[in-house]
């Protein structure tokens, strides 16, 4: 009875709905198994070493043990955890699964569904019902957030974030309608966006506070109070992010800020010049970016037929950000990332697609918002029409998509753009017009063919990516090839620490003959014996039995916050750095030796300042009695 009444309610049709098209789209990932995307090895590993470690007992693993052949790695001081928390959650349900596929897959399932229903939600406080149904689909399957950040790159925690930005404006609006409670919203909503995607957090940390600049009756104060949220939620964050940023100098990052491929400069959209090997991605994205900024004209358009002045606020505000986003996507906007040097960390200008896609969402359902009930009816009996010529559209977009890299084509794009993939458009309204009783609903029925057709077509990059080298063919989806990235459990190189050889790192036949010379640890200087006692994550134990002072290496990196002593007395050992590898100066005699990766001082300071931030969190819920 209770599940029939709740199945009555629209907003949980809608729901229903919205779980059955994220179940859908990210079938393929579930069913087919693992696919070839940019960095889909990386992130099976992390996947599968942070679950390792998490059910093992170590709630949080910053140092992943048994990465790089056995020699660990310190990438969770740097890359935000709380993705790899939900695929750890799924790991125990598909324990038959060795690869650990299927808990990432089922991560990036859910991912989509919380997406779509964040989004929904939030569109329900700005649109109609119905208008925001179809702002969550889009937001859920636009180019971008689907065919690129998974099925391409499959940059996984780029891809979760998606869900915390709709959160955060849905929290924003109601605290603008007056719930005070809805600043707990803000603050944790902040806070698990910065521990998912620290650069998405950067791209969109501003647009809430924007949002109540231009749209509450008291902007200043509204303003501070979502601007103070914003900084309590990074500050909840803190035990993660202060690591991230202090600790650099300990890690080979060079190799993200000086390699040309990496430099923001070098990665705007609609340069003259590209790199050949990734020239086919960068028209993929320039087609995508002409598109989704005709849906923001074609919106803009729609603003005269507003019979809201709030709705036309609403859509004034979101069409400025699409803008925007495009802008900083360009070289026109080489000057901001200059000066903003925090910027300049996003390496990848084109990533602020994740801010034009939830933008261009908004878009979308401010304007079926705004249409009257007869001119719905008027587009259902246009459907036809409105796939045929979306279908025939994408396939514009798809040809176009082919081109060599030259200064030539480069110029003639935009007019190829308009001239052939925009005829569709006139085509289908022109057969359609009779139909319709005003231009808001042409424009409605432009706007979805637009969005229908990006859609397909990133359907079709999918199907397409290794002829376009968008992807390169690795293989990875071959078992055999699985278990061969499973078993060297190779990191990037930027999390390289500085005191390892560059020349053995990049030798998997090297790295693997060092890490198989050791067993666990051995002495390499003086007379003894020494065993391992225990082998666990940042905690290891040593004994010893030498006839003179000992120099014992241990089979993983070196890093700064290891630390020794001789159990019982508290005796410090000297550590260093032996060929990058963790050394031990042990005095003769029989000692038990406790080897620890401590909480260091920059860890404690983020300790201590989430912890600030939690009591910041309990006051303003004892400050904002009323919920509503």
């Amino acid at each position: 009875m209770i599940n029939h009444l709740f199945f009555k309610k629209t907003w949980f049709r809608h729901l229903v709905l919205i779980s059955a098209i994220a179940l859908l789209f990210t079938l393929p990932s579930l069913f087919y198994g693992v696919f070839d995307a940019h960095d889909v090895k990386v992130h099976l590993l992390w996947s599968n070493s942070f679950a390792e470690q998490f059910w093992q007992g170590d709630l949080y693993p910053r140092w992943l043990f048994n990465a790089n052949f056995g020699l660990g790695s310190p990438s969770f001081f740097f890359y935000p955890p709380f993705p790899y928390y939900i695929s750890s959650l799924f790991h125990p349900v598909f324990f038959s699964d060795s690869s650990g596929w299927m808990a990432l897959a089922a991560s990036c399932c859910l991912a989509l569904i919380l997406s779509g229903t964040t989004a929904y939600f939030w569109l329900r406080e700005i649109a109609k019902e119905y208008a925001a149904l179809m702002g969550a689909i889009a937001y859920m399957i636009l180019p971008y957030h689907l065919t690129i950040n998974l099925y391409l790159r499959f940059a996984y925690a780029e891809y979760w974030a998606f869900v915390w930005l709709p959160a955060i404006l849905y929290f924003t609006v109601r605290f603008i309608k007056g719930s005070k409670l809805s600043l707990i919203g803000i603050i944790l909503s902040y806070f698990l966006l910065s521990i998912t995607h620290l650069l998405t957090f950067i791209i969109f940390a501003f647009v809430p506070v924007l949002y109540a600049i231009f749209s509450a009756k008291e902007r200043i104060k509204m303003a501070l109070l979502v601007f103070l949220s914003l900084i309590v939620g990074l500050g909840l964050s803190a035990f993660y992010w202060v690591s991230a940023i202090t600790m650099q100098e300990n890690i080979s990052t060079h190799f993200l800020w000086k390699e040309e491929g990496f430099l923001y400069q070098n990665n705007f959209l609609f340069l003259l010049e590209q790199f050949p090997d990734r020239a086919h991605f960068w028209n993929y994205l320039e087609l995508l970016t002409l598109f989704i900024g005709a849906i923001a004209i074609i919106s803009c358009l729609s603003i005269q037929y507003q019979n809201s002045s709030k709705n036309k606020q609403e859509i004034i505000y979101w069409i400025s950000i699409s803008f925007a986003s495009i802008l900083m996507m360009t070289p026109f906007s080489q000057f901001i990332w200059e000066k903003v040097t925090t910027l300049q960390k996003i390496q990848f200008p084109w990533r602020f697609h994740s801010l034009l896609t939830l933008s261009i969402s908004a878009a979308i359902a401010l304007v079926f918002s705004s249409l009257e009930l007869d001119s719905l009816r008027n587009i259902r009996k246009a459907a036809i029409a409105l796939i045929l010529f979306s279908i025939s559209m994408s396939s514009w977009i798809s040809y176009l998509m082919y081109p060599t890299r030259d200064s030539a084509f480069l110029m003639a794009r935009v007019f190829l753009f308009f001239s052939l993939a925009l005829l569709p458009i006139f085509a289908s309204l022109s057969i359609v017009k009779s139909q319709l009783e005003n231009q808001q609903t042409l424009l409605a029925i432009a706007l979805s063919m637009m969005a229908i057709a990006i859609c397909l077509n990133g359907g079709w990059a999918i199907q397409n990516k290794f002829a376009l080298g968008l992807v390169f063919n690795d293989n990875i989806h071959k078992p055999s090839r699985v278990s061969e990235v499973l078993k060297l459990k190779r990191e990037p190189p930027e999390y390289r620490p500085k005191w390892f050889a560059e020349e053995i790192w990049w030798s998997d036949k090297e790295m693997q003959k060092l890490s198989a010379s050791i067993d666990g640890a051995d002495i390499v200087s003086g007379q003894g014996k020494i065993s391992v006692k225990q082998w666990k994550p940042r905690n290891i134990i040593l004994e010893t039995n030498a006839t003179t002072k000992v120099f014992v290496t241990v089979r993983q990196f070196y890093y700064p916050t290891w630390n020794a002593e001789i159990m019982g007395t508290h005796q410090s050992l000297f550590v260093y750095p032996d060929r990058g590898l963790l050394g031990i100066l042990i005095p003769e005699g029989k000692h038990r030796i406790s080897v620890k990766l401590i909480v260091g001082l920059e860890e404690r300071l983020g300790q201590i300042m989430s912890i600030v931030s939690i009591v910041a969190i309990i006051l303003v819920g004892v400050w904002s009695p009323n919920p509503y």
